[in-house]
């Protein structure tokens, strides 16, 4: 039941807070057995619904033991160092978001499964350094372009919309995929590009789960 419960709460995430809170305290409560997905993937988990519903302290707690005890899966750390960076910028905390973005920017670099953190840390690059982050994106597009996941490209894409918009806005300029060199004007009207596939798979995943929360991250 406490993998269950960890699941559902996932699920809930995108769709019902109420439900994701509920399931959240019943994945606490319920038993350690041999079908969870062991402690680093547990921890990563309170990480992600203490942050959710506000509670930064218990947030803090689990993501110190798998810093400090080197707890390690094929998405932990990286996981948490992005659940960590998002909430910084949603919080306006730059310092702690320079602190997170760190560790988060070598880990996810050149990882297909990734493409989410990499359009957070793409988010945090159109705030503060343009010209990494064009070079960030630039280095990573092949991983979008040969992604199918449309949960995954949306993540992604947002963060691309942000960059390109503020790169263009700042006049600079950037290269597509096959190296040929954007003007700023076309590096603007391929943010706009990316930001309608972004507003189409936002309605779409928003209609399926009968929510907003898509659209609302746009």
């Amino acid at each position: 039941l406490r993998s269950w419960y960890e699941k559902r709460a996932i699920f809930f995430s995108y769709s019902d807070r109420a439900k994701m809170r509920l399931d959240f305290e019943s994945f606490q409560n319920a038993a350690k057995d041999a079908l969870g997905d062991g402690e680093a993937s547990e921890l990563d988990s309170v990480v992600r619904f203490a942050l959710e519903i506000g509670d930064r302290k218990k947030a803090m707690q689990a993501a110190n033991q798998i810093f400090d005890r080197n707890l390690r899966t094929e998405e932990v750390p990286c996981k948490t160092y992005h659940y960590l960076l998002r909430d910084a910028l949603k919080c306006g905390d730059m310092d702690a978001a320079e602190k997170y973005v760190q560790p988060l920017r070598s880990l996810c670099d050149g990882q297909r499964f990734q493409l989410e953190a990499i359009g957070m840390v793409l988010c945090y690059d159109a705030l503060t350094d343009l010209r990494r982050g064009l070079e960030f994106y630039q280095k990573n597009q092949a991983l979008r372009e040969g992604s199918r996941n449309p949960f995954l490209c949306f993540w992604f894409d947002r963060g691309a919309a942000k960059l390109l918009t503020a790169a263009a806005e700042q006049g600079l300029s950037g290269t597509d995929i096959s190296g040929m060199v954007l003007t700023p004007e076309q590096l603007s009207e391929k943010a706009e590009t990316i930001m309608q596939n972004c507003r189409t798979l936002a309605e779409r995943f928003d209609a399926r789960n009968r929510s907003n929360y898509f659209s609302s991250e746009l």
